[in-house]
């Protein structure tokens, strides 16, 4: 539980991590659609099975690509910030 707690020693860096994640849950299902264009390597049923998990997609994308963890994640992020405007 103390892992998305602001008092973990990030500074409050992990209550935003938090938020960012708890957006891409939300709206996994509708991101789905731009994530597989993005990545029409990775089948549309092995990302459902991560359940909107943002570490899991992650992890998925990047094993199936040879990307790193840290490029798809801010790709990711910017697929939820953009499609949120």
């Amino acid at each position: 539980m103390d892992h998305d707690s602001p008092s973990n020693g990030t500074g409050g860096a992990g209550t935003a991590a938090g938020a960012a994640t708890a957006e891409f849950r939300e709206r996994f299902e509708s991101l789905l659609p731009t994530i597989q264009r993005e990545w029409p390597e990775v089948a549309r049923h092995t990302l459902e099975a991560t359940r909107g998990s943002l570490d899991k997609v992650v992890d998925v994308i990047a094993r199936q690509t040879g990307r790193t963890s840290e490029g798809v994640k801010a790709q990711l992020m910017d697929l939820v910030h953009v499609t949120g405007d």
